[in-house]
This record gives structure tokens, sequence and C-alpha cells, in this order.
């Protein structure tokens, strides 16, 4: 289904133009919050990202992007009360040598940190972030792999 309207754009008094805000839609955005919403919902039920496409009839990327907006919500405020317990590991993303490493809580089996890369330099980032919560003081131990770095 497709819904064409009009939207208002005015001209401000100091010259600018704005174009009206519609609650129902996202700015920038070709689909409404209501269909957005079913979207995440079926994907929430573990309905695959090619089956809620075909369901809603949209393009696999636009159903994946829905997707990422509801797990950026969900997954990006770490925390890090109570860590005391590292481990870091590294697993291969695809036959040929491309890695990511994982850093998770040992006490609680929490993931705190996914990250491109088994490098020392590609796990910095994650002590930062560490830092910046304040959180390097509490930590305890630290397991690792084999890994050289």
């Amino acid at each position: 289904m497709y819904v064409h309207f009009e939207a208002r754009r005015v001209q401000c008094s100091c010259g600018c133009h704005r174009t009206e805000r519609l609650p129902w839609v996202s700015q920038r955005s070709r689909l409404t919050n209501l269909m957005i919403a079913n979207i995440q919902s079926l994907l929430r039920l573990r309905v695959s990202t090619n089956d809620a496409a075909a369901h809603c009839r949209l393009g696999w990327d636009t159903v994946k992007a829905c997707d990422k907006v509801r797990l950026k919500h969900l997954f990006q405020k770490v925390g890090f009360t109570g860590v005391k317990h590292l481990a870091i590991d590294e697993f291969a993303v695809h036959k040929g040598h491309r890695y990511a490493a994982v850093v998770m809580d040992l006490d609680t089996g929490r993931i705190l940190w996914v990250g491109k890369g088994k490098s020392r330099r590609d796990v910095e980032p994650f002590f930062e972030l560490l830092r910046q919560h304040h959180a390097s003081g509490q930590i305890q131990s630290v397991s690792c792999g084999m890994n050289a770095a």
C-alpha cells in the first residue's frame, strides 16, 4: 500500500524554509512509524529477514535497516557495573583470515563488546570505552586466548 500526501512547506520570517513534521512518519523516512514497528515485531518473533521482507513486500535492505535501528536501540548502552573478570577471544568471521574480537563478563556471560580484527590495536577501543565509563579500576582479571597480541 502506498500513501501519497502533501506536506506543507512554509517560509519563516527570517527567510528559512521548513517542512511540517508529521508525527506518524520519522524524518527522512519512506516508511510510517507503524510499518517500522510491524517489521521490528516480526523480527522480534524470530522471523527471518527474507521472510519479513516478503511478507511486507519490501526489499531485504529496507527490512535490515529497520532491524539495525532496533538492535542499536537495544544494545547501544553497555553497563559496566559489577564487571570484575573479563574474557577476550577472537573468532573467524569468514573463511580467509577475517576475524572479530569479543569481550565478555566471565561472571555473567554477558557480551560487553565486539570489534573487527584480532590485533591489540583492534581491541584498544574497548579499553578506551572502559576508561570513559570509569570502570577500569574495578577489573581484577582478564583472560585471553593464545593470540600473541
